[in-house]
């Protein structure tokens, strides 16, 4: 199963994906599409950071929160969010795929 989370730290929003699709190991078009969605997040934020660990599959971007990281985050994750609707039916491990998101606006109302 596949874990996205964000939380925000101060100024900065961390995004970690960790586990594996298990579709097909070594053709995985699951993993494939998770994946590209994940690098085109890193290459489009502005200052952003990467670690990763192929092997343990986990990524972590590390980036400021600014409006338009926060847009490009959230334009991404509508893609996660198509990838479970639109895809989960032809493809039911897409249905494995957990989106664990917090809201930056929600976290500046509460303080």
């Amino acid at each position: 199963m596949t874990h996205i989370k964000t939380n925000y730290e101060g100024t900065n929003m961390r995004i970690t994906m960790t586990g594996h699709a298990g579709y097909n190991p070594g053709n995985d078009i699951v993993c494939a599409a998770e994946s590209i969605l994940m690098r085109t997040l890193l290459e489009s934020l502005e200052g952003a950071s990467a670690r990763y660990d192929e092997k343990e599959a986990y990524v972590e971007i590390v980036a400021p929160a600014n409006p338009v990281n926060i847009l490009i985050w959230d334009t991404i994750k509508k893609g996660y969010q198509l990838l479970l609707q639109k895809m989960s039916g032809a493809f039911p491990v897409f249905r494995q795929l957990k989106i664990i998101c917090f809201s930056w606006f929600s976290l500046l109302r509460s303080e």
